[in-house]
């Protein structure tokens, strides 16, 4: 929280003796940052999909350590994805109990191992993911309105949801921003309460089945505002324009007092002035927006 990573990342390494974040265990050694000089290494997916799509950048930099095989064992919802990032030979939604490697490594493990500074992280401008070839997005055809995408609430059951995530109503003022047309790449129960706004929104939420399919929708949008959960991961990782609203005590990987951040170069961080207060952000975020579509590439729209 405090952008001390290295021995933040350090210290992270306890997770390995807590029962609720261990990662899995194999028979292959611990990776621990020597020469792979040409050998075959599995780094493993844990926790969630968030981290998974966050940390997956670090698998490039496994290059400079001569590995000559890169699997990566992934949540199969993120596994076609994680399928276009650089330096990784083959994505496993299984281990087959007959596969084969020299070491194994946590995939949060790696910044420890690799870059604990993060100096050395790939340029995110562009992103580090792409849309797997034949990907559809689920949004229809055709706008004459800048088109922006909204999420309100994650997994319920993370242990913080209850501070990450709000009720759509408490920013609904952003609705009231006139020439939009609203998209919500909102998925699960909290879905619902589109139907209760006074405010036209698309619910896509039946089409969006997977990781892939959300992807090539933001990839079609101008701007995605979201709360700390999966899709800021994802929105950052493909390089798209997203603004990301934060409670008053973020998660640690947001720091404190900026607006901005070294995982994702297209991130634009709004941060809660008192815990619980959305509806005073909204108002933030609705002012901005009315800038927002006076850029030169919204304008004739």
């Amino acid at each position: 929280l405090d952008g001390q990573f290295r021995a933040g990342f350090r210290e992270f390494e306890h997770r390995k003796f807590m029962p609720d974040r261990k990662p899995r265990e194999f028979d292959a050694p611990l990776w621990q940052g020597e020469k792979l000089t040409g050998q075959t290494i599995l780094v493993h997916s844990e926790q969630g999909m968030g981290d998974a799509l966050q940390f997956a950048r670090f698998i490039s930099l496994l290059k400079k350590y001569d590995a000559g095989r890169v699997c990566l064992a992934a949540h199969a919802s993120t596994a076609d994805l994680l399928g276009t990032l650089d330096g990784v030979d083959d994505v496993l939604t299984d281990i087959p109990g007959n596969l084969t490697f020299d070491y194994q490594v946590p995939l949060l493990s790696l910044p420890h191992l690799i870059d604990p500074e993060l100096a050395t992280l790939p340029d995110t401008s562009d992103g580090y993911l792409r849309v797997p070839t034949g990907a559809r997005s689920a949004l229809p055809e055709g706008s004459e309105k800048p088109r922006i995408g909204v999420v309100w609430a994650g997994n319920p059951k993370h242990a913080n949801d209850h501070n990450r995530s709000c009720r759509l109503v408490e920013i609904a003022h952003v609705f009231d921003v006139p020439g939009i047309e609203w998209v919500s790449l909102q998925v699960g129960e909290p879905a619902k309460e589109i139907s209760r706004l006074d405010h036209n929104v698309l619910d896509l939420s039946e089409k969006l089945t997977d990781f892939t399919v959300t992807a090539a929708t933001i990839l079609e949008l101008d701007l995605v505002i979201t709360v700390d959960t999966s899709v800021v991961h994802l929105a950052g990782a493909l390089g798209a324009p997203t603004w990301c609203l934060l409670a008053h005590a973020p998660d640690w990987r947001w720091m404190l007092s900026r607006d901005d951040t070294p995982w994702y170069s297209s991130l634009r961080l709004y941060r809660q002035q008192s815990a619980g207060d959305w509806t005073t952000l909204s108002h933030r975020i609705a002012e901005d927006l009315l800038q927002f579509l006076h850029r030169p590439q919204l304008a004739g729209r």
